[in-house]
Formats: structure tokens, C-alpha cells, sequence
């Protein structure tokens, strides 16, 4: 097993990859996007009985706040059921 270094990436051949620097950091704010759409997309769905009320308060226009409820249901629907919150009641 080798490895050479190209940039910001290390490619070890013959074993894992690893990711190192900015692509590293990249990933982890995609993640925590994706975990702050989620979270919106909950809010709204237990919070608001409309996208305008829900826009207004975010400070977002009606069209971008569609955008992100999409997104932050895609993202819950795509968990495992096991893994998604559960109402105590």
C-alpha cells in the first residue's frame, strides 16, 4: 500500500481514502445545512398553517421558503424510520 499526495487530498492505494482540508470542512457544512433544512422543514410542519406566515417570519420570500421546506422534507423522508424524531404523545 501507497500513498501520494495531490493537493488537498491524500490517495492511499490499496486502502481508504482520505479526505483532508477545505473538501473536509465542504463536506461537514453540507451536512449541517442539510440538518438546518431539516430542522426548518419540522417548524414548519408543526409550527405553521402557511408557507406566506412561515416566509414572513424567516425573512424569506414565499419562493424560497418553498425551496427549503422541499429540501428539509427530502431530507427527513430520506432517513430510516428508526431514526427519525417521535412525538412523546
Amino acid at each position: 500500500m501507497h500513498s501520494e499526495w495531490h493537493g488537498q487530498y491524500n490517495f492511499i492505494f490499496g486502502g481508504a481514502w482520505v479526505i483532508n482540508g477545505a473538501e473536509a470542512e465542504r463536506l461537514r457544512a453540507g451536512e449541517r445545512f442539510k440538518a438546518k433544512c431539516e430542522r426548518d422543514y419540522l417548524e414548519y410542519f408543526n409550527d405553521y398553517l402557511t408557507i406566506e406566515r412561515f416566509a414572513s417570519d424567516k425573512g424569506l420570500s414565499v419562493a424560497n421558503a418553498t425551496a427549503l421546506i422541499t429540501l428539509g422534507r427530502k431530507v427527513n423522508h430520506a432517513r430510516p424510520s428508526q431514526y427519525k424524531w417521535k412525538s412523546p404523545c
